[in-house]
């Protein structure tokens, strides 16, 4: 076997490896998404009992601690989508050279490992 038929051969090897892995990750990424989908049912599953026994939770105390838990996340949601839309709504461009101080720096780590972190940024009262 020549040169030129061994590269032939190798070049024929790599292109169905390539084929291989391309499905693989195909069919990889159609589990992901299949995943994600499961997640999202339950979390739809989830946030309807949630909603519609609150009431009869108040004796258990880890299912509260949750519940209360979910409060303090969306209220920090909504003051961050807050922030969010002040600073949409600021013109970069503005006339106004008003210094900034950052006030305090709230980190916090949960269960599953994630990480949060809140800045408050206040005016410069200082003149």
């Amino acid at each position: 076997m020549g040169f030129l038929d061994k590269a032939k051969s190798l070049g024929s090897k790599t292109v169905e490896e390539g084929k291989k892995y391309a499905e693989i990750t195909k069919y990889n990424v159609m589990i992901s998404s299949c995943e994600g989908q499961i997640k999202d049912c339950k979390l739809k599953i989830g946030n309807e009992v949630a909603e519609r026994f609150a009431d009869q939770f108040a004796e258990d105390s880890e299912i509260m601690e949750q519940l209360t838990r979910l409060d303090e996340l969306n209220q920090k949601i909504e003051a961050l989508r807050a922030k969010i839309n002040v600073i949409k709504n600021t013109s970069a461009e503005s006339d106004d050279d008003t210094d900034v101080v950052v006030e305090q720096i709230i980190c916090e780590r949960f269960d599953d490992g994630s990480e949060a972190a809140e800045i408050i940024i206040l005016p410069n009262s200082e003149e």
